[in-house]
C-alpha cells in the first residue's frame, strides 16, 4: 500500500530542513514521496533552499492548506506531517522505521473500516502503551495518515472552518462517521507545540489562540456532546477529553 508525506509549511523555511526533512532523511523516506506545500509569497525561499523536493504553492491558512492537499491529492493515501518535528520516539528511544508504521496504520484502517490513522501526542515514553486503540482518541494534527480515496472525497469532507481545534474536529468528525479511529499509543512524537518560531500559529498571538481555543471547544462540545468534554489545564486554558459518554 503506497503513500505520500505532506507537508504543510509557514514561515519556517530553515526549521523545515533542521527539523522534518532531518527526520525523514534519517528514516530514509524517499523525497520522491515528499510534497511540501506553501504560500505563494514564501515559494521562491522554499523552492532555492530545497529545490530536489517536490515544493507546491497551497493556500495560507493552517485549515486551509490542509483542505487544498486533500483536494491536490485526491486518490491517495496521504500522512501530513508538520515542519516542526524532531523525531517519533517509543519506550527504547527514537522511532525510525516510520515506513513500517505508515504501512501498518493504512493496513490497520483497511482492517477496521475506518480512514484514518494517527500517533500519541506526547513525547514522554511513560505515557505509551503498547497497543493500537480503535475507540475515540485524539489524533494530533502533527503526524497522522488518512485514506484520500474518491469515496472519502465525498463522506470525509469536515464543514469545521477554524485553524484552531482543527485537529480535534478532524478526530471527531472521522470517529462520528467511521465509529473507529486508529491509534499507535505506543508510539510518541518530539516536538513543540505551538511554540516554535513561525508556523501557521504565528498568524495570531498566544492569547488569541488561548481564547480561541476555549471557543473552539465549547463549539465541538456542543456538536459531539457523546464523545467529548471540556476541562482546562492549570494555566487555564481549554482542551478536550475524549470519551463515550452517555449524555
Amino acid at each position: 500500500m503506497d503513500y505520500i508525506i505532506c507537508i504543510p509549511t509557514y514561515d519556517r523555511v530553515e526549521m523545515l530542513g533542521d527539523k522534518t526533512l532531518n527526520f525523514l532523511n534519517d528514516c530514509e523516506i524517499s523525497r520522491n514521496k515528499i510534497f511540501i506545500y506553501v504560500v505563494e509569497e514564501e515559494f521562491d525561499s522554499y523552492k532555492n533552499k530545497y529545490n530536489n523536493y517536490n515544493i507546491i504553492v497551497g493556500l495560507k491558512g493552517k485549515l486551509q492548506q490542509t483542505n487544498f492537499i486533500l483536494e491536490d491529492k485526491k486518490g491517495y493515501n496521504i500522512v501530513f506531517i508538520d515542519d516542526d518535528v524532531e523525531y517519533l520516539l517509543d519506550k527504547d528511544g527514537k522511532y525510525e522505521n516510520i515506513d513500517k508504521l505508515i504501512m501498518g496504520g493504512f493496513t490497520e484502517c483497511k482492517k477496521h473500516n475506518t480512514k484514518i490513522w494517527g500517533i500519541h501526542p506526547c513525547d514522554n515514553k511513560f505515557y505509551l502503551k503498547d497497543n493500537i486503540s480503535t475507540t475515540i482518541k485524539f489524533i494530533v494534527g502533527c503526524f497522522y495518515g488518512v485514506i484520500n480515496d474518491r469515496e472519502a472525497l465525498l463522506t470525509d469532507k469536515m464543514s469545521w472552518i477554524h485553524d484552531q481545534g482543527d485537529d480535534l474536529a478532524r478526530s471527531l468528525h472521522y470517529y462520528s462517521i467511521y465509529k473507529k479511529v486508529i491509534r499507535f499509543n505506543s508510539i510518541g512524537i518530539k516536538t513543540k507545540y505551538n511554540t516554535n518560531k513561525g508556523g501557521f500559529q504565528s498568524i495570531y498571538n498566544k492569547k488569541q489562540r488561548k481564547i480561541e481555543q476555549e471557543i473552539r471547544c465549547k463549539e465541538l462540545e456542543l456538536l459531539y456532546p457523546k464523545f467529548c468534554k471540556r476541562y482546562y489545564r492549570k494555566d487555564g486554558s481549554c482542551n478536550l477529553r475524549f470519551h463515550l459518554y452517555k449524555n
